[in-house]
């Protein structure tokens, strides 16, 4: 899986935004059918499959990742009210990071994973819907690339926290019973999760709550606003994006890469929590779906947006986690029970845990690699 880039078609695809060498791209064979939501990626001129590429070239295609999922989900004439922001195994939609906006309409995508078509299925999708891209999408990601140059990674250091140290001890006892802490900083906290959601390797990278409790919570990605709001909050969530993207793309490195662990296909998917109440009525929650019958379709959506962004419902400001996923078998990518296990307990059958002798080795290549690995390859600007 890791030889000679893969061809990515990108001839086919609809350039909608460049800056410098950063294009954003419309797939012309998205990775989503259109009633399940939109289907964006960044990325370069230069093709080639993410993993090939240097970390800070992956982080700055991260960074502008955050405005192209804001206008998914936050933009008055796009149909979606959510973003994932995806690294993903799978050709051919992994020359760069992928930005999915969600439909709340569709009861095969709201509220569920991410699940990418395959190509070789022949299944042509219908055509894509029309988000608020082109001229919006220009204008706001001219404005929000300002903040670039203000972004600096691990500006005091990577600051990994000794496991013998309080901090470590408190950051652990934090932790649900399905975790196992194995690395952490100030603002962060790296986890194996026990019982995963696939057969394979499963880390999640959580915000301590403790730092970000200060800051007003760990705000998901796409929620942070471009411009400065006297308190460094927006600069500050977005480097906290960044640096939580480079913790976790150097988990990869470090153990698949570097340590050769006998995982395949990785893949990284950044998003927050699903809350019962950010669901339609008809399965148990309070998302008004009535403005899609509204004659001005676009008012009506910029007002139902509104009521969901940060500020608006509670349970829209929950907490945005990275999981890194990774498959056995080379020959299979990463596919998700679709929901919890009480709810569809077959998806979940034959799914295995990682052994003790590979969560040991996890532990011990993520305690001896990991912070070198961000010292030398994600410090800094994203400039340099």
């Amino acid at each position: 899986m890791d030889g000679a880039p893969t061809e990515l078609a990108v001839n086919k695809n609809e350039s909608l935004v460049e800056s410098g060498d950063i294009r954003i791209i419309k797939p012309n064979s998205p990775a989503i059918p259109a009633s399940e939501g939109s289907h964006l990626q960044v990325t370069t001129g230069e093709q080639v499959p993410w993993r090939q590429r240097p970390a800070k070239e992956l982080l700055r295609m991260a960074f502008y990742a955050l405005p192209t999922a804001k206008v998914l989900a936050e933009g008055r004439g796009s149909e979606d009210l959510w973003a994932n922001i995806h690294l993903n195994s799978r050709p051919p939609f992994e020359g760069g990071v992928n930005v999915f906006g969600r439909n709340p309409e569709s009861a095969t995508g709201w509220g569920k994973p991410v699940t990418l078509r395959d190509l070789a299925d022949g299944v042509v999708p219908e055509s894509a819907a029309k988000p608020a891209e082109g001229p919006v999408l220009d204008r706001y990601l001219h404005q929000w690339e300002r903040l670039l140059p203000q972004v600096e990674l691990f500006p005091e250091g990577v600051g990994e926290l000794p496991s013998e140290s309080q901090e470590f001890q408190e950051e652990d006892q934090a932790l649900g019973p399905n975790e196992k802490l194995i690395w952490a900083n100030g603002k962060f906290s790296l986890v194996v999760i026990k019982s995963p959601h696939l057969s394979g390797l499963h880390l999640v990278v959580h915000p301590n709550q403790k730092y970000w409790g200060e800051k007003g919570g760990f705000k998901r990605a796409w929620q942070v606003d471009k411009s400065q709001d006297g308190q460094g909050a927006p600069q500050e969530h977005v480097q906290g994006f960044l640096e939580a993207v480079a913790i976790i793309n150097g988990a990869e490195r470090v153990l698949i890469e570097e340590g050769k662990l006998p995982f395949y296909n990785p893949e990284t998917h950044f998003s927050g929590n699903w809350t019962p109440d950010f669901q339609p009525p008809e399965r148990g929650g309070s998302l008004d779906t009535s403005y899609l019958s509204q004659t001005d379709l676009e008012k009506a959506r910029k007002e139902e947006k509104r009521e969901h962004r940060v500020g608006g419902v509670e349970e829209w400001q929950t907490a945005m986690h990275g999981h890194l996923y990774a498959t056995r078998d080379p020959n299979t990518y990463v596919s998700l029970p679709a929901r919890p296990e009480k709810e569809v307990p077959q998806e979940w059958e034959g799914i295995t845990p990682l052994t003790d002798d590979e969560e040991g080795t996890i532990k011990t290549l993520i305690a001896e690699r990991l912070t070198p690995w961000l010292e030398q390859n994600a410090m800094g600007s994203l400039n340099s």
